[in-house]
């Protein structure tokens, strides 16, 4: 038996490219080839690395902004990191010379700066791109989190010593081992049982920011990332890739009568553009367009550029069908734009949709509009259609679409938002506005009847669409958001993924094309003398007809343009394929479209409405695949209960243990419970302020111990922690709590040689508290008082009973300064929930305390690092502190370092102890054996490292 095709290579060309116009400052071009690399494939990459520093920057035109000279060190476009500018993350697609189609996954970010590169906030610097190119289609979420843990490790190659450096090349490291799991994960997928292929897979790396070289790193240094399935096998179709894909975005912005308007265009194959002054959101809106159709297993043959750069512009005038974006800055060129034809335009800042070169009459016959044709074809007015969707089952696939994406839409939104007063608040507010235009509106045009005795058409249809609008959700806001605003819609849309809301959208769309497709065995004839069997279009309009969807229904113009493309007879000659190949369609990981036809079929069941809903979303419930968005969910879930107003019901120090050891899982978890950070960050204000601290508070424990992709999703963000310096309120205390809590978390993100020293320090605890083989300090619970507290009070005070002589106070020959004791800072429990920087400054000296436990304020050297069998003490640099307080302490002064001198590294042999600060016991350490931590008299800690 021949073994299994292996399936793609994760990435083909990972590159990190300048701006087009960068000045003679910025670095060259990097890049790192695949390990599974083509040798003819590389060297026509390496060739497009121009092409593909466009794409990476669509925005800038290089015929109307030549670039500045390159013996300029700074230039327009070098910029401090506190400017306003948006994190930008999109993928387009790229077509070889050779044929081939490449996938660009990319992710815009500021590099460290030349000079001064362990902060963040200083000096100004040429922004970059770092991009993976790879034939494999799908995992938007996957190559995302992977660019992020690449955005991190070359802030730590940059920051850190070279002694302290994990790898030679953590780039190619990272980016060769995903290749190498990705690999073997695929191995174990084709080899499990059918019953268990549709169970997620994790990818797991060790040691990605502290290295393989010291044993005590690897456990605790952990990156996780979900392998799709899409990745794992041979015979991925890119319309079961894009199935994967997100619906959500597109429906969150222009809402639902508008996205059934653009499949509708699709489905007709249309001509499309779609304007935004976001490439993200472009690229975001234009793959959930892609996905809409991918759920019937249809794939688009035609033109597509998520994101168009400028010199594609002619591309526009094409006279075949296409799906391109294009930024709002010149979407004035299209007025200028000869040969543009008919297409339909949709702004989705703004949600607004045009036509352009297409007769007002034939307009509904071109793109019909599956949501208003509906309400005008079967009901009197569109409040009596709403009431009637939502007292009643629906009675045509179309009607049963609308309804059910409003109610995922609603319920996404409810989910997302949670019990956020100011979310709810805009909520009322936009819906208070809409109802006040839509009633001025209807006064004008009553009005103009008045005044002109006679009714105007295109007036009633304005106010059918008014008052369709009114009960519809509403997504997006009238205005354009600024890019970097906290905006209710900027992060709801681009920021926020559902995955249950996802599955139903899925399941919604995989109904409506299993009603409009059914058996394709009905619509097939055989040509004399040929035995293959083709597509008969007559015959499906014909079986349409029978079915009751024919002329005068509002789905019959669309299913008249749709037997004429493209789409259709590519769609049947793939399936006829199956069918001929017997190939199976009951397995876990086969798309929900076909393991309904295939159930269909097998146990003949008709393809109405009603038993395709019934089959549908049984088979879609007893799917395996769901887990993820089982774990998905409770996490987010319990990032909202964790950051609410509302006390946690449970152990907080525990659950929040939980959720950052969850969002080691860089792909999906730690996104969705980020995307919770910044709306609890955005609703603070008010009696709500609990909200943001408390999520300063989780966001900060996710950068002591959470994965390296944080530090790329907490920069994102660093201009909202930035506002948090200042917070407002009412109450003062409050104020100092919120305030403070940004402040450190605003230190951590720009000074990132102290983050990364925080994390290798929090790493090693986390160690210890794992393998601490001393017994912990915990309470007896058997011992009982039975006498009152106030009983044994006053019989054990001296000053209580008079049989007890009272000694009169002893004179100290000393003063009266020696009765005055030295106070002994008190921990705060709700700064480090792990307990490791209880009362305590990273960075800063420290003033020696006698005390037992390790981590309080004592001064004592570094551990000691295992390599090579010997241990290594570094001297102490002039114009420091002492080694080891540089590391944790409390002072009022920072350290100032003397950068030019250069430490000098003794060797010691291993048999020798280290010493120990304050005459203490030295800890023996010996190569191969862990270092072990005397019990602890302060705080008690549990087996997950909980204070």
């Amino acid at each position: 038996m021949a073994a299994p095709a292996s399936p793609l290579p994760l990435f083909d060309l990972f590159l990190d490219v300048p701006h087009p116009a960068a000045s003679s400052s910025c670095p060259k071009p990097f890049w790192v080839p695949s390990p599974a690399r083509d040798d003819a494939l590389m060297e026509e990459m390496q060739k497009s690395i121009p092409q593909v520093a466009s794409f990476a920057f669509p925005e800038y035109d290089q015929t109307s902004a030549p670039p500045a000279s390159g013996a300029s060190p700074l230039n327009r476009y070098d910029y401090h990191a506190m400017q306003n500018t948006p994190f930008l993350q999109f993928t387009f697609s790229l077509q070889l010379s050779t044929g081939a189609r490449m996938h660009g996954h990319v992710r815009r970010y500021l590099p460290p700066h030349l000079v001064a590169r362990s902060r963040y906030d200083v000096g100004r610097r040429g922004e970059r791109a770092l991009v993976i190119l790879t034939r494999a289609a799908g995992a938007d979420s996957l190559y995302a989190s992977i660019l992020k843990s690449l955005q991190a490790i070359s802030y730590h190659q940059a920051t850190m010593p070279p002694y302290q450096q994990a790898h030679a090349e953590p780039q190619k490291w990272l980016l060769h081992n995903l290749v190498n799991h990705q690999q073997h994960l695929a191995r174990i997928y084709q080899t499990r049982p059918p019953e268990q292929q549709g169970v997620p897979l994790l990818a797991t790396l060790e040691g990605l920011e502290l290295g393989l070289s010291v044993p005590t790193f690897t456990s605790v240094d952990l990156n996780r990332y979900l392998i799709p399935t899409a990745l794992l096998t041979a015979s991925s179709s890119q319309s079961v890739a894009n199935a994967s894909n997100s619906i959500l975005p597109l429906l969150r912005c222009v809402g639902v009568a508008h996205a059934l308007r653009i499949l509708s265009a699709l489905l007709s194959e249309r001509r499309v553009i779609m304007v935004s002054h976001s490439p993200t959101r472009l690229a975001a809106c234009s793959h959930a367009a892609l996905a809409m159709l991918a759920q019937g297993m249809l794939q688009w043959q035609h033109l597509y550029i998520p994101v168009m750069p400028p010199h594609l512009w002619q591309y526009l005038a094409a006279p075949y069908p296409y799906l391109i974006g294009i930024l709002s800055p010149v979407v004035s060129r299209l007025d200028y734009t000869d040969g543009l034809g008919d297409v339909l335009i949709i702004h989705l800042d703004t949600n607004n949709m045009e036509t352009r070169g297409m007769d007002a009459n034939t307009v509904n016959q071109r793109i019909p509009d599956l949501f208003m044709t509906t309400v005008k074809g079967e009901f009197s007015s569109p409040r009596q259609m709403v009431n009637q969707l939502g007292s009643g089952a629906p009675a045509t696939p179309s009607e049963c679409l609308a309804q059910e994406l409003v109610d995922i839409v609603k319920a996404d939104k409810k989910a997302m938002y949670g019990e956020s007063a100011l979310a709810n608040m805009g909520e009322t507010a936009a819906k208070a506005t809409k109802a006040v235009k839509t009633t001025l509106n209807k006064i004008k045009n009553k009005g103009k009847m008045f005044l002109q005795k006679k009714g105007s058409s295109s007036n009633q249809d304005s106010n059918d669409v008014e008052e369709v609008e009114e009960v519809e959700v509403q997504l997006a806001a009238t205005e354009a958001p600024d890019a970097k605003s906290m905006a209710p819609d900027y992060i709801y849309v681009e920021s926020c993924h559902n995955e249950a809301a996802e599955e139903e959208a899925r399941i919604s769309f995989t109904i409506f094309f299993l009603c409009m497709f059914g058996d394709v065995r009905w619509y097939l004839s055989v040509s004399p003398g040929d035995s293959a069997a083709v597509l008969d279009r007559n015959k499906y309009l014909a079986h349409k007809r029978s079915a009751g969807e024919g002329e005068g229904t509002p789905i019959w113009p669309l299913l008249q343009n749709f037997c004429q493309t493209q789409m259709l007879a590519e769609f049947v000659s793939r399936r006829v394929e199956e069918i001929r190949n017997r190939q199976p369609l009951n397995t876990p990981d086969t798309p929900l479209f076909l393991q309904c036809c295939y159930y269909h079929r097998r146990h003949q069941i008709d393809f109405g409405l009603l038993d395709v809903r019934k089959v549908c979303r049984q088979l879609a419930q007893s799917s395996l695949s769901r887990r993820a968005a089982a774990v998905q969910s409770n996490a987010r879930r319990t990032a909202m209960l964790l950051t609410s107003n509302k006390p946690f019901e449970g152990d907080y120090a525990k659950a929040v243990a939980q959720l950052v050891e969850e969002c080691l899982e860089c792909s999906t978890i730690l996104a969705d419970v980020m995307s919770v950070l910044w709306l609890r960050i955005r609703d603070s204000r008010g009696m709500q302020w609990k909200h943001g601290y408390q999520a300063l508070m989780i966001l900060r424990n996710l950068l002591y111990h959470g994965p390296t992709a944080v530090i790329a999703e907490a920069t994102d963000g660093l201009d909202k922690i930035r506002a948090m310096k200042n917070y407002e309120n009412m109450r003062g205390q409050i104020v100092q709590q919120v305030r403070n809590a940004a402040t450190d978390v605003y230190g951590l993100l720009v000074d990132r040689s102290r983050l990364f020293n925080v994390r290798r320090v929090c790493a090693q605890r986390r160690w210890q508290l794992r393998n601490n083989a001393a017994p912990r300090l915990t309470r007896d619970q058997k011992l009982w008082f039975n006498v009152p507290f106030d009983t044994m009070h006053a019989a054990m005070h001296p000053n209580a009973r008079g049989t007890i002589v009272n000694i009169p106070p002893i004179t100290d020959p000393r003063g009266a300064m020696a009765n005055t004791a030295p106070s002994v800072p008190v921990p705060q429990v709700n700064d480090d929930l792990l307990g490791i920087f209880d009362s305590m400054t990273v960075s800063q000296p420290t003033v020696p305390v006698a005390s037992s436990n390790p981590f309080d304020t004592v001064t004592k050297p570094d551990p000691p690092e295992v390599a090579n069998q010997h241990l290594y003490v570094t001297q102490q640099i002039p114009g420091t502190v002492p080694s080891g307080a540089g590391l944790i302490g409390t002072a009022q002064a920072p350290i100032q370092v003397d950068t030019t001198y250069q430490p000098t590294i003794v060797p010691v042999p291993a048999a020798q102890p280290s010493v120990v600060a304050n005459n203490a016991a030295p800890l023996a350490h010996a190569p191969s054996t862990p270092p072990q931590v005397p019990p602890s008299v302060g705080p008690v800690y549990n087996s997950a490292g909980i204070q």
